[in-house]
């Protein structure tokens, strides 16, 4: 058995128990947004109930694993390790591991989220309705919703194994275990002040994970796509810079 295949399996209960504590959550606001708001179209109580869920998500995708990946450099555990194996190996294997059960994870319960708000939507009879034309595949969120599910929960959940590994190498690199758990946290939020405060809402990495957070005119995927590249890049410096401080203090 490989030491990959090792790792997700350990990782499987965890998963399940998180994964179903965060489906409750998303299930009780969007069974609370259907009986307290007017429904237009089936998916949305799965989009007014995502709000709740959507200010927790980068705690829900970089809580779970951060305490195993924390004490992982800090006990000299990679000291045995490297016996066997690379330590460069064994942690890039932890990491990989972490963010593909955060992937799997995050699908799977938006995807069920989703079904659940099609099957109880109590669409109110209107002649007039908001056009959804204006946002990302707007057409597709009102006339086939499951399938818009599908590859909406897709996006989340490479956004949700991005801000997981976010939360992987600060776990690694800092030796305060408050800022391990919260890193992830607080930078989304951090980040998503400055972008507003200057104007850029329409490229925070927030907007790239809320479904239909602004008005149609800005919700351009190009801008979410840069949003994502901007992430993937902070991820990438932050990385070079954590790596090269903590090899120089060894």
């Amino acid at each position: 058995m490989s030491l990959f295949y090792k790792l997700v399996k350990r990782k499987i209960p965890l998963t399940v128990i998180w994964g179903s504590i965060y489906l409750i959550i998303l299930i009780l606001s969007i069974i609370s947004t259907n009986k307290n708001f007017l429904i237009d179209y089936p998916i949305e109580p799965y989009i007014s109930g995502s709000d709740f869920p959507d200010f927790i998500f980068p705690l829900i995708v970089s809580l779970p694993f951060v305490y195993y990946s924390f004490y992982l450099t800090k006990n000299n555990f990679l000291d045995y390790v490297s016996m066997r194996i690379k330590s460069k190996d064994y942690i890039k294997k932890q990491i990989i591991s972490c963010v593909l059960s955060i992937f799997i994870m995050v699908f799977i319960v938006n995807f069920i989220g989703i079904i659940f708000s099609i099957n109880i939507a109590s669409v109110r009879s209107s002649v007039q309705k908001p056009d959804y034309n204006g946002y990302i595949l707007g057409s597709m969120q009102i006339n086939k919703p499951i399938a818009f599910g599908f590859l909406w929960s897709l996006h989340k959940a490479l956004i949700g194994a991005m801000i997981c590994l976010f939360g992987q190498i600060v776990s690694l690199y800092v030796n305060n275990l408050f800022l391990a758990l919260t890193g992830a946290f607080l930078f989304t939020m951090l980040e998503n002040f400055l972008t507003a405060t200057m104007g850029l809402q329409r490229f925070s990495l927030t907007t790239a994970f809320v479904l239909d957070r602004l008005d149609p005119s800005v919700m351009d995927y190009k801008n979410i796509l840069i949003a994502i590249f901007v992430f993937a890049a902070v991820i990438f410096i932050m990385e070079k810079i954590f790596r090269k401080k903590y090899e120089e203090k060894r």
